[in-house]
């Protein structure tokens, strides 16, 4: 196949990795996803710039993957640019227990960095997968910590205007799973505020952590975490299970009968299978409780 003039500019320019037509199902926790026009890993900060004064030139839309999940990618891809800072944004510093962490890092790999450095206050992340940058724009923790609650200011470039700025945290509305950090705001680098203590006590934390997922969610199955927020004093999955959705399944796409607030792909589940499900388990939960359930996974893609 013939390379288009975009698709040539684009290999010129970027120093990292560029995949055209590159299917998403190997680079999500679902397995699930049409093909990326463009799946770009620039090698730098200087790197991303060139390609997001390509993409602006080209009027390419832009998005940002981390580690994929949390996110449902339609079967027919993703048109534009598909973007993976792990490269450009993945070094972590500290200095006085504040650790600033590129946006590309992953969030194992700092709760590692924090136990090793003496640093606690982001036990509760163990086992939940994905990157800093995603975890910061979506919120993510548990019932009673969140990624917010430590966390002091992001370093942001705009796809639009290619300026950097520095959001500090009370520049920054967070809710529950949710911030409103704008779609056009690719976070670069996150600085947080741990305290000093004792690794062996925060590694006593983390196992806690992880041995409670373990047991209690689908840990190593193809899914995308939990599918729907908490209503205002309700477990989404008690929910679910109350409805009687545990295991209900469109296609490969059947409901955790460990966790109901999970959809997991038994193989060959496609991003249609699991809106059919979805729809079907809201509209179950609805009659059965009168509650309307609000997605957390993110829908992605034409």
């Amino acid at each position: 196949m013939s390379r288009s003039v975009f698709q040539m500019e684009l290999e010129r320019i970027c120093r990292g990795k560029v995949l055209f037509d590159e299917s998403l199902l190997e680079h999500t926790s679902f397995g699930i996803g049409g093909p990326a026009e463009a799946l770009v890993s620039p090698a730098d900060i200087a790197d991303l710039q060139q390609v997001l004064t390509l993409a602006k030139r080209e009027t390419k839309p832009i998005f940002v993957i981390g580690r994929g999940t949390n996110l449902l990618i339609s079967d027919a891809g993703v048109p534009g640019l598909v973007l993976r800072v792990n490269q450009a944004c993945s070094e972590i510093d500290t200095s006085d227990g504040r650790i600033s962490a590129g946006a590309g890092v992953e969030l194992p790999r700092l709760l590692q960095f924090c136990l090793q450095q003496g640093l606690g206050g982001l036990e509760f992340a163990a086992g939940i997968p994905g990157t800093v940058g995603g975890a910061v724009k979506g919120n993510a923790g548990i019932l009673k910590a969140e990624i917010s609650d430590p966390l002091l200011e992001v370093d942001t470039l705009n796809v639009n205007s290619l300026e950097f700025t520095t959001l500090k945290k009370n520049q920054i509305i967070f809710e529950y799973r949710r911030s409103n950090l704008p779609k056009e705001l690719i976070l670069t680098v996150v600085t947080f505020q741990f305290y000093p203590e004792d690794p062996v006590n925060v590694k006593t934390r983390i196992e806690d952590y992880l041995k409670t997922r373990l047991t209690s969610q689908p840990v190593g199955k193809k899914c995308a975490g939990c599918v729907f927020k908490n209503p205002l004093g309700y477990s989404a999955g008690q929910l679910v299970e109350q409805a009687g959705c545990k295991g209900m399944s469109c296609g490969d796409a059947v409901v955790s009968e460990l966790h109901a607030n999970f959809i997991i792909n038994r193989g060959k589940a496609k991003a249609s299978d699991v809106l059919k499900l979805i729809e079907k388990i809201k509209e179950r939960v609805n009659n059965v409780t009168g509650i309307e359930l609000e997605l957390e996974i993110e829908i992605v893609g034409q």
